[in-house]
């Protein structure tokens, strides 16, 4: 467990996602952790259903092991499909903001970047570069589970407030098989006065 109150997310949770070491500070990891509920996932999802679904975390029903785990399932299109979970999506976005948190602490006299004689920091530019990586990761995986939610969303007693768009391909959404032929340019009459 990393923070007290957070009975979710463990260090393991984050392995083999980034690198978060050995000597992982864990009380900016729990810092992480918080902002990314605070202010990634409940601005991906409603604040009804996210507390719905902490109350369900630790439930034995597939459906709710199936919304915080991952797995396979058939889409609304009958398409064999795979998602990877409120944890993973959680991860992700906790992992970005510690990658920037990491990097500096506070001292006495002000923040400062960890330094050492072994080491030199990596520079803000290459630090923000991962940190987006990470939270464009976080947002395909909530696509993913979206996806998921929006094929089992009726199982649910609230609205999810997703963006439930039809897969196109045979189930039945007026929006299926209309596409856009933009090609980046408009023309319009211009009139001289």
């Amino acid at each position: 467990m990393i923070c007290e109150d957070n009975i979710l997310l463990t260090n393991e949770d984050f392995q083999c996602i980034g690198q978060v070491a050995k000597h992982c500070d864990n009380q900016k990891l729990c810092i992480s952790i918080k902002e990314s509920r605070d202010f990634d996932l409940l601005n991906l999802f409603c604040n009804e259903f996210w507390d719905l679904a902490l109350e369900n975390y630790d439930s034995t029903d597939d459906l709710w092991i199936n919304v915080w785990c991952g797995g396979n399932y058939t889409s609304l299109c009958g398409k064999k499909e795979r998602h990877f979970g409120l944890k993973r999506i959680w991860v992700y976005y906790a992992y970005s903001r510690y990658i920037i948190l990491n990097s500096y602490n506070d001292t006495a006299t002000g923040i400062k970047q960890k330094t050492n004689d072994f080491s030199i920091p990596t520079p803000l530019k290459e630090l923000q570069a991962y940190e987006n990586k990470y939270r464009s990761m976080g947002f395909e995986t909530f696509e993913l589970t979206q996806k998921y939610l929006c094929s089992v969303k009726d199982s649910f007693s609230i609205d999810l407030c997703l963006k439930c768009e039809c897969e196109c391909g045979g189930c039945g959404c007026e929006k299926c098989g209309k596409t856009s032929k933009n090609r980046g340019f408009s023309s319009s009459i211009i009139t001289k006065y």
